[in-house]
């Protein structure tokens, strides 16, 4: 039985060694992903813009033989055609150099037909006002020509558009579904990695409690994540069936196209959320320290929380000492003070405040994140830095969330040798202090 026993742990311990490679390798795989269909749709709505323009191009130039026949109409070109012309041609001149800034080598294709066009409108133009309107056979012939040779020119230029369409849109679809199938199997992954740990738990009863808190972490983590990654997944999944159709409109299939990438912009930041506490679960959260300006770090924070305050009715006020430096990871450090403070805006009311203030301590710095919103029960401050535990007030008031950031910023302040802790109480607001080692002079 004791062989069989250290034989399991042997073989349970090789599995949970590979799982964070396999982790790894599906979070490179599905970054790489993401960023090759950034590229993808990038690339495929420049393309339909550029189309736009040239199409532009086209209906502005066809515009101009309209004056010819107005001024036969009118026996002579009369002040008003005159000014109307000379807009239309201003016009066909902007969109020119519209498509002209975007792509020089389409401009140049286009050039000599689209002179000769503008060239010819504008001598038959001025034949018709030398004879009162009276127009002849060669100069609509002549005007025909030229214009059919402009048009042909960008139909030439259309084609080509459409053609790089077809091969970019389903290699961008491709890409997309591939990185759900990355994001899938990461959380697939994860998942094992749970039960693996679950299972190893029982063979000694020390570890049973730590089992049982796995299956409990592992129940949260699925009823936490499933809507985060179901509301993206099932937005791009129905966005790309709507880009498959052949008669999309374009300024649709532009639309559908941000769509997708924002929400696997979504999907890129819940992974490396994922990633970040698993690396600190190991304690190897990578630090690029040196010198940083804690004060300007809450400036941009501020700065950024603003639109999302704004739109919820939350006063933002910051309170800052001058010249307040620590040594740290400035990224880590700014993504600490946006955890903080996105949290705080979420939890206030519309009327509410929020206040972040960052003062010199007794030779620490202290970070104090106050907001007005309901507070926190004595119960959920024990667990407030779990990782996926939501409080009462989230869960009650149906609050977007994962759990994740206070976990997120929890790990980032240990990891520079500081604490963190929240003082509240039902009805009273809540405020979180972190302290940081000042940097020494």
């Amino acid at each position: 039985s004791r062989r069989r026993h250290t034989r399991y742990i042997s073989v349970t311990g090789v599995q949970t060694c590979a799982l964070p490679i396999s982790i790894g390798i599906s979070l490179v795989a599905t970054i790489g992903l993401v960023v090759a269909a950034g590229v993808l749709l990038h690339r495929s709505a420049a393309t339909e813009r550029q189309t736009l323009r040239l199409e532009r191009l086209g209906a502005s130039l066809t515009r101009l033989q309209d004056f010819t026949t107005d001024a036969e109409v009118a026996h002579g070109v009369t002040a008003q055609i005159a000014n109307d012309r000379a807009a239309a041609v201003r016009d066909a001149e902007f969109a020119f150099t519209t498509v002209e800034r975007y792509d020089m080598a389409e401009a140049r294709a286009i050039h000599p037909t689209y002179a000769a066009y503008l060239a010819q409108s504008d001598a038959t133009f001025t034949a018709l006002a030398a004879r009162n309107g009276a127009s002849t056979v060669g100069d609509h012939r002549r005007l025909e020509r030229a214009l059919g040779a402009v048009q042909a020119a960008i139909s030439r230029e259309v084609t080509k558009k459409s053609a790089e369409l077809r091969r970019t849109n389903p290699q961008a679809r491709a890409v997309l579904i591939s990185s759900l199938i990355a994001v899938l199997a990461l959380i697939s992954a994860l998942v094992w990695q749970f039960e693996l740990q679950r299972r190893a738990g029982r063979i000694d009863r020390d570890l049973a409690e730590r089992a049982q808190e796995l299956i409990r972490l592992r129940d949260e983590f699925v009823a936490s994540v499933s809507h985060e990654l179901r509301t993206p997944l099932t937005s791009i999944l129905g966005y790309l069936d709507l880009l498959g159709e052949d008669d999309l409109p374009q300024d649709e299939r532009s639309s559908a196209f941000v769509v997708v990438e924002r929400n696997a912009e979504r999907l890129l930041h819940l992974v490396s959320d994922l990633l970040l506490v698993a690396e600190a679960d190991n304690g190897r959260l990578p630090l690029t320290v040196r010198d940083v300006d804690l004060s300007s770090l809450a400036r941009d924070c501020i700065e950024a929380a603003l639109p999302a305050a704004a739109a919820g009715g939350v006063e933002l006020v910051m309170r800052a000492d001058s010249d307040i430096w620590v040594t740290g990871d400035a990224v880590r450090l700014g993504q600490l003070l946006d955890n903080l403070v996105s949290n705080a805006v979420k939890f206030t009311p519309e009327g509410g405040k929020v206040t972040l203030s960052v003062r010199r301590d007794d030779g620490d710095v202290t970070i104090d994140v106050t907001d007005t919103g309901p507070g926190i029960s004595a119960a959920d401050q024990q667990r407030l830095f779990e990782r996926f535990f939501r409080t009462s007030s989230a869960t009650a008031g149906v609050t977007a969330g994962t759990g994740l950031g206070l976990t997120i910023a929890k790990a980032i302040v240990e990891a520079h040798n500081g604490t963190i802790e929240v003082e509240s109480a039902i009805g009273r607001g809540a405020t979180f202090r972190v302290k940081l080692p000042a940097r020494l002079a």
